[in-house]
């Protein structure tokens, strides 16, 4: 199988990039400052690569996938394209 090299550095970049994180304990906005839980708003994208072999279908592709993330309190929601 011949992979073209844009795909290996997008998996490359993919695997070896840091990524931080982090878990803030804070029920509901207890501990922040003015009492009410604040919102927050992520973006990110994702790199998609694939091949198939059925006995209807055969191909490739590649694609970008990206997503936003808002969570206010105990609420979250996310979208993907």
């Amino acid at each position: 199988m011949k992979v073209p090299l844009w795909i290996t550095v997008a998996i490359a970049v993919g695997v070896f990039s840091p990524a931080s994180m982090r878990a803030e304990h804070d029920h509901g906005g207890e501990n922040h400052p003015s009492g009410a839980a604040r919102s927050k708003l992520g973006a990110g994208v994702g790199l998609v690569a694939a091949r198939y072999n059925t006995p209807l279908y055969l191909g490739d592709y590649q694609g970008i996938v990206p997503h936003v993330t808002w969570s206010r309190g105990r609420f979250a929601a996310s979208a993907n394209m």
